[in-house]
């Protein structure tokens, strides 16, 4: 009788112990869908709330920006300060990738004879371009930025289609603020 006991005793401990080992099995895999669903939201959460990548179409930032490069943008941005580049919306066709030249309540001016970008009367530096700056004919120069209003150029003076064609930008349409440049090769 003693031997009986004992080994349904070892039956009963094994059960006890698959059981055990089931639950533990169970738990795990209940926590591995848990921190995959949080980490699959945060990422959610990151790429359409806070971040975005884009791709650069055209040549208008040529030569810091390149066709097909990828560019790392926050769609949360503060104040914009000049010679930042960012994603503009102009209209509802497009997103473009432009730098910020003028400022809320700034004057700019192009001059036509020398290409020259002014701001508040004073040439503006920018090491940064390619090709000389042309006027547009739609806008009169001088233009003086509304209190959220931003004049955005391309670096690609002679091959951007910018503020001077059509006018400056308010904040709701700047989508993001350029973080990375991602380039291939």
């Amino acid at each position: 009788m003693s031997e009986e006991r004992i080994s349904g005793g070892r039956v009963q401990q094994a059960v006890r112990a698959r059981l055990e080992e089931e639950r533990r099995d169970k738990k795990d895999r209940r926590n591995w869908a848990i921190g995959t669903v949080a980490l699959l939201s945060l990422i959610f959460l990151l790429t359409r709330v806070f971040f975005g990548i884009a791709v650069v179409e055209g040549s208008s930032m040529n030569p810091n920006y390149m066709d097909s490069d990828l560019v790392l943008f926050t769609r949360v941005h503060g104040t914009l300060d000049r010679g930042d580049v960012v994603l503009v919306r102009p209209d509802d066709d497009r997103v473009l990738i432009k730098r910020v030249v003028g400022l809320p309540g700034e004057e700019v001016y192009i001059d036509q004879r020398t290409g020259a970008v002014m701001i508040d009367g004073e040439e503006l530096e920018e090491a940064y371009i390619q090709g000389s700056t042309r006027r547009s004919s739609i806008e009169e120069y001088p233009i003086t930025l509304g209190e959220d209003e931003y004049f955005v150029l391309g670096d690609n003076r002679e091959n951007s289609m910018d503020s001077r064609d059509y006018g400056p930008v308010s904040s709701g349409q700047i989508k993001g603020e350029i973080l990375v440049i991602l380039r291939k090769g």
